[in-house]
């Protein structure tokens, strides 16, 4: 699967990335809404963000392609370190947010990667204080998603600094376990991101294996333990995939495999995209191989 998002956040810019996508072979595709909080003018915050977020929903079904999966809005200073967002920042957020939910309602799409809040202001390295401040977020879109046939997937976070201390709330398994169940919701699940695991795991198939059923979506992404690096498989990084995939098979995971790989894009010449569209899907398909065949 692509993941489809254009730093201009204007509907040609990301009807063109679904057409690079398209044409290399994709036919499944995941939005990153992620940057709808800083960026303007963006599809979402456009009093018109319902027409686009159609047109896109009309162009992928006219592509004979469906999006599944999407990344909501963060802020990256929510809570954190004694920096927070002014009231104004967050109910911007929170709005972009809730039409995310129903944007991904309109796109047919299954489960929403969000991000667990690491909350340093109210209490440092408490996850009581993480698990109360992630309730006081969340639940509210936690509600609105049940009501909109949306699951909300909690992503593990990374942990890449070597030289200050940057300890985040669900960078293990176990934490992002209890997140999870806490909400006692069927449209609460897990997306494993295994660039952010590859910062602070060595044992990934264990990770996957605790996980377990709660697995419902993933970020493929390959990068070096000490960048947060997005790069397809097999380039620049050195995460073992002949190694995790079969291990998604035997927990039973039957979620899509999704790139998120915008750092390999960012800087090829727009005349190469196609190509490198299509190298994207031939390596990820290379992996699914590794995940149907349990050997590398």
């Amino acid at each position: 699967m692509f993941s489809v998002g254009a730093p201009e956040n204007q509907p040609k810019a990301w009807i063109t990335m679904m057409q690079h996508a398209v044409t290399a072979g994709f036919r499944v595709l995941a939005i990153d809404f992620g940057s709808m909080v800083s960026a303007y003018p963006n599809l979402l915050a456009d009093d018109a963000w319902e027409q686009h977020i159609d047109a896109l929903a009309e162009t992928a079904s006219a592509m004979q392609a469906e999006f599944v999966q999407a990344n909501l809005p963060f802020h990256d200073d929510l809570l954190v370190y004694g920096r927070c967002p002014d009231a104004q920042s967050i109910a911007h957020l929170q709005e972009m947010i809730r039409r995310s939910i129903l944007a991904c309602a309109r796109l047919g799409i299954k489960w929403a990667v969000v991000r667990p809040l690491t909350d340093t202001v109210n209490g440092e390295f408490d996850n009581t204080v993480n698990l109360a401040s992630n309730h006081a977020f969340y639940e509210q879109y936690v509600t609105l998603a049940e009501q909109s046939g949306v699951g909300l997937a909690f992503e593990n976070m990374p942990e890449f600094s070597l030289t200050e201390t940057m300890r985040r709330y669900c960078s293990t398994p176990e934490e992002l376990i209890d997140l999870v169940d806490s909400f006692g919701s069927d449209a609460v699940g897990i997306c494993w991101d295994f660039g952010h695991a590859h910062s602070i795991l060595r044992d990934h198939p264990a990770a996957l294996r605790l996980i377990g059923s709660r697995l419902k979506a993933v970020h493929a992404r390959d990068n070096k333990p000490t960048v947060d690096a997005h790069l397809i498989p097999f380039i620049g990084g050195n995460i073992k995939w002949e190694v995790l995939m079969p291990v998604l098979t035997e927990i039973g995971y039957t979620g899509d495999f999704v790139l998120d790989a915008c750092d390999y894009m960012r800087n090829i010449p727009q005349a190469l995209r196609p190509s490198a569209a299509k190298l994207a899907y031939e390596l990820s398909m290379h992996c699914l191989s590794f995940a149907e065949s349990g050997e590398n």
